[in-house]
């Protein structure tokens, strides 16, 4: 899956990605309301599926000279976990880190792979 935005003139690098990501949530609000996916056109379901484990995103600083206007375009790409199913949950509610699966360790609040070495084969 893909999911772009385009942020307003001036942000800075982290912000415009913090935009970026709170733009794609916007649709749960904040009071997380949104429990089942509903099939909707909106992409913020997939970005938090509960499966989901990889993302890959970039940022690309555009210049409209016409209108001396400048724009930050974050495109990120998610990995191909099955999900976003018609009124299955979207993740389930718990303790932080509960449900973290074998090879998977708690950091800041999010369950995250354990590090391995890389080998590299001909």
């Amino acid at each position: 899956m893909l999911q772009g935005v385009e942020t307003p003139d001036g942000q800075e690098y982290k912000g415009a990605f913090e935009y970026a990501i709170n733009s794609w949530w916007w649709p749960a609000g904040y009071n997380n309301s949104i429990s089942n996916y509903q099939g909707s056109s909106s992409n913020f379901a997939k970005l938090g599926w509960a499966k989901a484990s990889r993302i890959g995103c970039n940022r690309e600083i555009c210049l409209f000279q016409q209108q001396n206007v400048t724009v930050s375009k974050i495109v990120c790409v998610l990995g191909e976990e099955k999900g976003a199913v018609i009124g299955q949950p979207i993740y389930s509610s718990g303790a932080t880190c509960s449900a973290c699966p074998s090879g998977y360790s708690c950091s800041n609040s999010l369950c995250v792979k354990t590090v391995s070495e890389c080998s590299v084969s001909d």
